[in-house]
């Protein structure tokens, strides 16, 4: 294992000065880990969400300058006692240091008439790399990501560019990306969201806050090909299964829809 300080060039952070608290604690934190080489973003305000995250996460792309570069959200703590990592895979074009439950169908019609451009909680679809890391195959999430390649680099800002022209949040389309780069995570997530950092409209139902933040404090579950999963999404029940793309590379193929009776997830997919 690795200190995380001793694999890092540089670190971006996006954060809006008017969010002093979590500017704040992102120096601290970087401070703990050992990170020296910080700077912040500035994103960008006033627009839809969905826009505002893909152009803050494009204008930190387009600020690296070393390599590996790690981007942070503003809103993170440790998920464990240390900042370390195992050596990083050789073929590594992307890491990522925080993991979520919420993956995407591949990109065409008939998943489009299904689910459009959007994540469904129970799709992130990883597998056993080897005893120290796991393979993303599809995964949306955007929280910390460690950009080890130029080509990681490129194929991550042109996942912006889709986002502001197809409809729908940036990670997805890098969710849908995942096939074409070598993409990375530790069997455990290194960062998580800090409860203490986050808005307080989500707070205001403890039992869906706690379950939040469970979304990037939980390893993810591995598939092999021909693994099968469950997921529900806007009254439809969907059974997808894992099928091999390259001896290397996963994604899921729908075999079954039905009507639903489970109530509605309270997030959005």
């Amino acid at each position: 294992m690795i200190d995380l300080k001793n694999a890092v060039a540089e670190t971006i952070i996006i954060n809006p000065p008017h969010l002093q608290q979590r500017r704040t604690s992102s120096e601290a934190l970087c401070k703990a880990i050992g990170l020296t080489q910080v700077r912040f973003s500035e994103g960008t305000e006033g627009l839809p969400h969905q826009l505002a995250c893909a152009l803050a996460h494009r204008k930190a792309m387009n600020a690296v300058s070393a390599w590996p570069s790690l981007v942070l959200e503003d809103d993170l703590e440790l998920a464990s006692g240390a900042a370390v990592l195992p050596p990083l895979p050789e073929n590594a074009d992307i890491v990522y240091l925080s993991v979520s439950p919420f993956g995407c169908l591949p990109w065409s019609y008939d998943n489009l008439a299904l689910a459009r451009h959007r994540a469904i909680q129970g799709l992130s679809l990883a597998s056993v790399h080897d005893a120290d890391w796991l393979k993303l195959h599809s995964m949306s999430g955007a929280v910390a990501i460690l950009y080890v390649t130029e080509k990681g680099l490129d194929t991550w800002k042109q996942a912006t560019l889709q986002s502001r022209r197809f409809g729908g949040a940036f990670d997805v389309f890098t969710a849908y990306a995942m096939k074409d780069v070598n993409v990375y995570a530790p069997h455990r997530p290194v960062f998580c969201e800090d409860a203490a950092l986050q808005r307080d409209d989500l707070r205001r139902n403890a039992a869906l806050f706690e379950q939040r933040l469970n979304f990037t404090r939980t390893p993810l579950r591995t598939f092999e090909a021909g693994d099968q999963t469950v997921v529900t999404y806007k009254g439809q029940v969907i059974t997808v299964e894992a099928v091999a793309l390259t001896e290397d590379t996963l994604q899921w193929q729908v075999v079954s829809v039905e009507k639903s009776d489970r109530p509605k997830s309270p997030f959005p997919s």
